[in-house]
C-alpha cells in the first residue's frame, strides 16, 4: 500500500485513498496484501475453465465493492463520500494492473452535484485582497482571480515556468495542466504581474517552486485553504457552514465567463478543461 500511495505527489489524494483503503479493509476484514493476492487469483485463468466461470470470478471484487458502497450509505455517508471511499481500492488495483471495470449503472459510479461550496463573487475577492497584509496572500488571491486552474496546477508552478514578466500585461500564459495533461491558456493581470515581480525579488530562494515551503517542496493545499478562510474572516465574509477553498475561484471564473457570454470552448481553454482538438487548432489568440 505504501508503494501505491507514494506514487501520488498530492497529499490530499494520498490521504483520500488511504482513508478509503482503511475503510474497505475494516469492512472486509482483510489487509491490503491479502486483497491483492485474492484479486490476482481471481484474474488468473484456470486450466479447462469455462469462459463464463472465469468472467464471474473476475467480477467478484466489483460485487464486493458495491456491497461496501452500500454499507457506507447505510452508515450515513453521503453519495459522493461513499464513491470517494471506493476510489482507494479501485486505484490500488489499477496501479497493479488489475483494474476493476464497473458495470453500467453501478451505484459506485453515482455522484451528486456538491452544494456546500461557498459561492465566491468578485466583491468577496476584492475584500480578501485588500485585507491581506502579507505579499504571498495577496499574490495567491490575485492569481486565483486571474487563473481558473486547479490548486494542483497553482502549487506546482515553478519560478522558471513563469512567462516573461517584462511584457505589457495582460500577459498570455499557456501551461499543461497537472491532473488532465491538457492545455490551459489564460492571462496574468497587471496586478498579478506587479505582485510577482515584488514577490520574486523579496523572497529569493533555491527552492524551484513559486509558493515554496521551508524544505524543497511547495506549500500544501491545506495551507492555502486555511489562509483563504482567515482572509474571509478578516474581510467580514460570512461563510456559514459553506466551504471556501481554491476551487471556488475556478467556479467563480467559469460562472462570470458564462454570464458574460464568452464562448464555451474559450472558457474551457482558460480553466484547463478539455477542448476538441479540431477546435483547439483555431483558438490561437
Amino acid at each position: 500500500m505504501a508503494e501505491f500511495l507514494d506514487s501520488y505527489s498530492n497529499k490530499s489524494t494520498r490521504r483520500m485513498y488511504r482513508r478509503g483503503l482503511e475503510l474497505f479493509c475494516k469492512w472486509y476484514g482483510k489487509d491490503v496484501d491479502t486483497i491483492l493476492k485474492e484479486r490476482k487469483d481471481d484474474l488468473t485463468p484456470r486450466p479447462n475453465e469455462r469462459f463464463v466461470d472465469t468472467k464471474q470470478r473476475a467480477s467478484r471484487y466489483e460485487k464486493l465493492l458495491e456491497k461496501f458502497h452500500g454499507s457506507l450509505l447505510e452508515q450515513g455517508y453521503k453519495i459522493n463520500t461513499a464513491r470517494t471511499a471506493c476510489l482507494g481500492i479501485m486505484q490500488l488495483f489499477r496501479y497493479y494492473s488489475m483494474n476493476i471495470t464497473l458495470r453500467a449503472g453501478s451505484p459506485v459510479s453515482q455522484t451528486v452535484v456538491a452544494t456546500n461550496d461557498f459561492i465566491l463573487q468578485p466583491e468577496h475577492v476584492r475584500a480578501m485582497f485588500h485585507v491581506a497584509k502579507d505579499l504571498r496572500s495577496k499574490l495567491l488571491v490575485s492569481m486565483g482571480n486571474d487563473l481558473g486552474w486547479r490548486i494542483s496546477d497553482i502549487l506546482s508552478i515553478k519560478r522558471e515556468e513563469l512567462p516573461n514578466l517584462e511584457q505589457d500585461p495582460p500577459i498570455e500564459w499557456i501551461r499543461i495542466t497537472k491532473k488532465e495533461k491538457i492545455v490551459g491558456k489564460s492571462c496574468l493581470s497587471k496586478t498579478t504581474v506587479t505582485l510577482l515581480k515584488e514577490y520574486l525579488s523579496t523572497f529569493p530562494t533555491e527552492n524551484p517552486f513559486l509558493f515554496h515551503n521551508n524544505a524543497k517542496g511547495h506549500i500544501d493545499e491545506e495551507t492555502v485553504t486555511a489562509r483563504l478562510r482567515d482572509l474571509a474572516r478578516d474581510a467580514g465574509i460570512e461563510l456559514g457552514n459553506m466551504k471556501l477553498r481554491w476551487h471556488c475561484f475556478r467556479k467563480m471564473i467559469i460562472s462570470q465567463a458564462k454570464n458574460s457570454g464568452i464562448d464555451p470552448d474559450i472558457i474551457k481553454l482558460m480553466v484547463g478543461k478539455s477542448v476538441k482538438k479540431d477546435m483547439l487548432t483555431y483558438m490561437t489568440e
